[in-house]
C-alpha cells in the first residue's frame, strides 16, 4: 500500500491486523528527502511502538496497520520524543520483515582510516519539523448583568390655576335704589383654585438585548526554535602518512 493520504494526524486511532484497536498515532516522522511520512509512532495502554507507514492505510480518521499487538510489543524500542537514526531505522525494518535479516559477520564492516578502495558512506540527517495545531479552549465567559442607573429627566407640564380681578358692571337706572345707610365696608371670601404636578415612576419595558457570538479570524505569528543535524567530515591520519598510502 502507498503512504497514507490525506495526512496522518496525532491522535488518530491506531487499528491492527486484527481489527483490534493497538494505540493512537503519538508522532509521525517524515523523510526529509521525500517529505513522505514513513514511520509512526504508537501509544498503546501499556506500550509505546514505532510502525512503519509503507504498508498502511489512512482513511483520513483510522489507520490500519498490518500488524498486530505482539508485533508491536516486540519491536525495538525508540523513544518517540526523538528523531530515528539511520541504525534504529534499519533495526525496526527488519523487525517488521522490511529487511531481510543478515548475519553480523555478514554486514559491512568500516574501513579503517587511510584504507584505498573505500565506498562512499551513506549518513542520513534529520531535523526537527513545526507543526501547527489550532485547539478549541475556553479563554473566558460572558454575562449579561443588568444594573440600575439614575438620571435627570427635564420636561414641561401646562398647569391652570384661578386668578381674581375685578370686573365693574354699572347698575341700570331702574335698578338703583337709594339707600338711607351711608357706604359701609364689607369682606367679600372667594376660593381659589389652582392644579398641581404630581410625578410618579412606573416601570415599564423598552428593549431587549441580546448577546451574540461571533467567530472572528485574527492571525497570530508564533516563533518557535526547531533543531536540526548538521553533518561535518572529520579525518585523522596517523603521523608521517598521506591519504591513499597503504597501511
Amino acid at each position: 500500500m502507498n503512504s497514507p493520504q490525506p495526512p496522518l494526524g496525532i491522535g488518530s486511532p491506531v487499528i491492527g491486523v486484527a481489527g483490534e484497536l493497538l494505540g493512537h498515532v503519538r508522532t509521525v516522522y517524515v523523510d526529509n528527502a521525500t517529505g513522505v511520512a514513513t514511520w509512526a509512532a504508537v501509544q498503546g495502554p501499556h506500550h509505546s511502538a514505532v510502525v512503519p507507514l509503507q504498508q498502511s492505510r489512512f482513511d483520513g480518521q483510522t489507520l490500519q496497520v498490518s500488524y498486530d499487538a505482539a508485533q508491536l510489543q516486540a519491536a525495538p524500542h525508540h523513544d518517540p520524543t526523538t528523531l530515528i537514526s539511520y541504525p534504529a531505522g534499519e533495526d525496526l525494518a527488519r523487525h517488521y520483515g522490511l529487511r531481510p535479516d543478515e548475519p553480523a559477520d555478514s554486514r559491512p564492516q568500516a574501513s579503517p582510516p587511510g584504507s584505498a578502495g573505500t565506498e562512499g558512506a551513506v549518513v542520513t540527517r534529520s531535523q526537527e519539523q513545526l507543526r501547527s495545531d489550532a485547539l478549541n479552549v475556553v479563554v473566558g465567559r460572558a454575562r449579561l448583568v443588568t444594573t440600575v442607573v439614575t438620571e435627570n429627566q427635564t420636561f414641561t407640564v401646562p398647569v391652570r390655576r384661578q386668578e381674581v380681578r375685578l370686573v365693574y358692571d354699572p347698575i341700570p337706572d331702574n335698578e338703583q335704589v337709594i339707600s338711607s345707610a351711608g357706604p359701609a365696608e364689607e369682606t367679600v371670601e372667594v376660593v381659589l383654585h389652582a392644579e398641581q404636578v404630581q410625578i410618579t415612576t412606573q416601570v415599564v419595558p423598552v428593549e431587549r438585548v441580546r448577546m451574540v457570538r461571533a467567530v472572528v479570524t485574527v492571525a497570530q505569528t508564533l516563533t518557535e526554535p526547531v533543531r536540526s543535524e548538521q553533518i561535518v567530515f572529520e579525518q585523522t591520519d596517523k603521523p608521517g602518512t598521506r591519504l591513499g598510502d597503504n597501511q
